[in-house]
């Protein structure tokens, strides 16, 4: 069932320093690149002790750092595209190759860990042109495959002109993966938005935390929320 949900964009809630770990304490890495044909690129990265801990991220201190090709990336960016669980962000414009290089300097040594992300590993996704209006409980396709089994779907309406907070309404995936629908939205202009996502295995780790790289491909396009009609 479509949910309304207000929604408060931070990324990271406590944490701790990377210079202040010992040696031996392994970091698990966590990567997220959203690629697109009409949004650009956009690169987030997570650090912590341990697996899955979004609430507990570790600042990259005292020289360690992470750069997404070749751009660093900025420590809690609280804007627009802040995404929960994430506490680095870069806008990459329209790269279609993402390789993160995370550098972490302890007290006896340097080290350094590369991953990729690549466009063509994720399906697209597109909105049709066509669509321009939403109507509760009517089923939305779109341009591309279904979802796969190992993929997931996000779907939201929003009304991005509200500054401080506003309401994400998501939508509900139908059971032959192919269309979503909306329920309880009221009327008005909304910015339509589908990911599709597909989570997989970081290659290169600070042995012996293994860590993920999650790829998206994502579509926005503002539509008009109308009344249903019986």
């Amino acid at each position: 069932m479509m949910y309304g949900l207000l929604v408060f964009f931070t990324a990271g809630c406590s944490g701790e320093n990377s210079e202040d770990l010992p040696d031996n304490v392994s970091v698990y890495q966590k990567y997220l690149v959203a690629f697109s044909d009409s949004q650009p690129t956009l690169a987030y990265a997570h650090f912590s002790r341990e697996k899955d801990t979004p609430l507990k991220d570790i600042r990259l201190t005292g020289g360690s750092s992470v750069k997404a090709n070749g751009k660093d990336m900025e420590f809690n960016t609280l804007d627009r595209n802040a995404i929960f669980g994430y506490s680095y962000f870069v806008s990459l414009g329209k790269d279609e190759t993402v390789s993160f290089a995370f550098q972490r300097t302890q007290q006896k040594e340097t080290r350094m860990w590369v991953n990729y992300a690549y466009k063509e590993w994720i399906n697209p996704i597109h909105i049709p042109s066509t669509r321009t209006t939403v109507t509760n409980q009517e089923m939305i396709g779109w341009t591309g495959e279904k979802i796969a089994a190992n993929e997931e779907l996000e779907a939201t309406l929003d009304n991005p002109n509200h500054q401080e907070e506003y309401t994400v309404y998501y939508g509900t995936l139908n059971k032959s993966r192919d269309g979503v629908s909306f329920d309880k939205v009221p009327k008005g202009k909304y910015m339509l938005t589908l990911k599709r996502s597909i989570k997989l295995e970081t290659k290169d780790n600070d042995t012996p935390a293994k860590g993920e790289i999650v790829l998206v491909f994502y579509d926005k396009k503002e539509v008009i929320v109308e009344e249903q009609t019986e």
